[in-house]
């Protein structure tokens, strides 16, 4: 979501987001080793720049490297998905 906007008018999808890099990060050392994150779309909700930005700095703090596969939402902004 764009940076101040909730999901659904309700929902702080960013901080949830924010959480769960947090938790990763945290509990890494019990999972052994692990080469890469996977992250399957929805990137973003609209397919912004600003989406795109905010998304890349919350995983910018993610302990692993990752890789990310757009959605329908991503590919919907690109004009890619109907």
């Amino acid at each position: 979501m764009p940076n101040g906007e909730l999901g659904y008018g309700r929902s702080d999808t960013a901080a949830a987001f924010e959480a769960a890099i947090t938790t990763i990060n945290d509990k890494l050392h019990l999972l052994g080793e692990v080469s890469f994150a996977l992250v399957t779309g929805d990137l973003s909700d609209h397919g912004t720049d600003e989406e795109y930005a905010r998304f890349k700095k919350i995983m910018s703090r993610l302990a692993l490297p990752y890789l990310a596969i757009p959605g329908n939402h991503d590919l919907h902004a690109q004009g890619l998905c109907r």
